[in-house]
């Protein structure tokens, strides 16, 4: 499908399972080509259920709770009702429910509480509303909390968790 009459520059392009937009020869199932971005767009609250669920390597923008995923996913972490409204969770089964979380990197990282994230390395749980939790199973589990644990493979506790809110 092409712009007017004008057959050498393609608005639409369909070969195979693969849909080019601004692009003659699609490499993907989806291929952009252009210098002005790509916008997706959408209301937040309104639209219908997310019918996507379960494992697999995704990409995801849910505009009605204006969550985005992208990584892959081993279970039900990032099915409608784990989704935290304004959330964000990059990574290796990231799981972001709380109210505008993060989660950025690493593997089963969790950010639950309200405005809370986790970053990087592996089962870090920011569970406490302002929370913060990096490393090797840290767990901020306080209001407030900011833990950051390391791996010491000696070490008799398997985690390094709050004890109090900040």
């Amino acid at each position: 499908i092409a712009k007017g009459g004008d057959l050498t520059v393609p608005v639409f392009t369909f070969k195979g399972e693969n849909i080019g937009v601004g692009i003659s020869d699609p490499k993907a199932n989806l291929h952009v080509s252009g210098n002005s971005g790509i916008i997706v767009a959408g209301q937040y609250g309104s639209g219908t259920a997310l019918l996507e669920s379960g494992r697999g390597t995704k990409l995801l923008w849910y505009p009605n709770k204006a969550a985005f995923r992208v990584g892959y996913v081993l279970a039900t972490e990032w099915d409608q009702a784990n989704l935290g409204d304004f959330s964000t969770g990059i990574g290796y089964n990231p799981l972001a429910s709380g109210y505008a979380s993060t989660v950025v990197g690493g593997f089963r990282n969790k950010a639950t509480g309200q405005y809370s994230t986790a970053i990087g390395g592996i089962e870090n749980e920011a569970a406490g509303d302002y929370s913060l939790a990096m490393g090797h199973v840290a767990k901020a589990l306080h209001k407030g909390s900011f833990v950051w644990a390391d791996y010491t493979p000696t070490a008799s506790s398997v985690s390094f968790a709050s004890s109090v809110a900040n």
